[in-house]
């Protein structure tokens, strides 16, 4: 059993539930589809390495830490619904149960102003956006890898639509919304200014 499978079946054993192996299996398939260069298990790893940090500030972090496992379980390039079809993805593999409080927490992946709820919602958008914060050579290869997934679209609809993406969040305030995260503002705010100096130069 591979280390992310252990902790798959820990948290579904915590939850109070039995592990699903098929339902890890169908995630895995899914996080490793042709045409993701940046949505991959890597991330999906990242994102969990983050959450740990702020698994104390959760009010439900088991809750949690099962919608960043299936955030991003379906993702397609240039579709504005990948979060809703996410939700979709659970609702047929997961426990009836287990889905809205999860559901809820995949769709605030879309970012849309602010938090909705609670300190559970706080602690799963830091944990995704937390690679705007990420070391400057970490941050460039992240983006090389999205640019890499929109490779369909040339480069200057490309930087036009990324710009816009990248100049909403820097003008966010606050751009992280848990205590560990806010800390991370200033070299988040560095990074997105150099994204923006590129994709607009």
């Amino acid at each position: 059993m591979t280390p992310r499978q252990a902790r798959w079946d820990a948290l579904w054993q915590r939850l109070g539930a039995t592990p699903s192996d098929e339902a890890f299996t169908a995630l895995e398939q899914q996080y490793s589809t042709p045409g993701r260069h940046y949505h991959t298990l890597a991330h999906l790893d990242a994102v969990l390495a983050t959450f740990d940090q702020l698994r104390h500030l959760a009010a439900n972090p088991d809750v949690a830490e099962l919608a960043l496992w299936l955030h991003d379980v379906v993702w397609v390039p240039l579709a504005t619904d990948s979060e809703e079809r996410s939700v979709a993805w659970a609702r047929d593999h997961l426990p009836p149960d287990f889905l809205p409080p999860v559901a809820a927490l995949i769709l605030e992946t879309r970012h849309h102003a602010a938090p909705s709820v609670d300190d559970d919602a706080a602690v799963v958008r830091d944990a995704d956006l937390a690679i705007l914060a990420a070391d400057e050579p970490a941050f460039d290869a992240y983006e090389r890898a999205v640019r890499t997934e929109y490779g369909m679209l040339p480069n200057a609809q490309f930087n036009a639509g990324r710009a816009r993406i990248l100049a909403d969040f820097a003008g966010r305030q606050p751009l992280f919304f848990t205590s560990i995260g806010q800390s991370w503002t200033p070299r988040a705010r560095n990074n997105l200014a150099r994204s923006l100096a590129r994709l607009e130069g």
